[in-house]
């Protein structure tokens, strides 16, 4: 059975008519017994009735820096590593590292800012991550050693 036939499968067991209405919506077999605000509503009907505004900008202007100061933190440690060769006497596998670690801070920094995020508001914890990939990110500028590098790339990431 493919996947679309499962899905239409799984909207039949919900009581989902295929009878289309004009416009397209797919009227559901218990809309004629809700009554209004009993607060069961279907994901397009709650999606239109909810608008598109100025706080949807807002969202996307923050979280957008956000994923683009994720994105410099992927892509400077290209342009770092050839002037940090010398100054920090990398070898190719203590580069391979500095690349790494970035990564695994991510990782983990995953789980953890997530799960904060569901306990405490992900507006609040996405505030926190940034403060700490932005203390990270500078303090790392200053970092003279290896390990000491190393680690301050590991909870930028995080």
């Amino acid at each position: 059975m493919g996947r679309n036939s499962m899905e239409l499968g799984q909207f039949r067991n919900q009581g989902f008519d295929e009878s289309k209405l004009e416009g397209g919506e797919t009227k559901h077999k218990d809309d004629d017994n809700k009554e209004p605000g009993s607060g069961d509503t279907d994901y397009e009907t709650a999606i239109s009735k909810t608008g598109y505004g100025k706080f949807h900008y807002w969202l996307m202007f923050v979280c957008g820096w956000a994923n683009a100061s994720d994105a410099i933190e992927i892509l400077c440690i290209s342009f770092l590593l050839p002037s940090a060769e010398c100054d920090l006497e990398l070898t190719s596998a203590r580069k391979g590292n500095l690349t790494l670690i970035l990564f695994v801070g991510m990782m983990f920094g995953g789980y953890i800012w997530g799960s904060l995020g569901d306990i405490f508001g992900r507006k609040n914890i996405l505030i926190n991550a940034m403060l700490v990939n932005a203390a990270a990110g500078f303090a790392s500028s200053f970092s003279q050693d290896y390990y000491v590098f190393l680690i301050l790339r590991f909870l930028s990431g995080v």
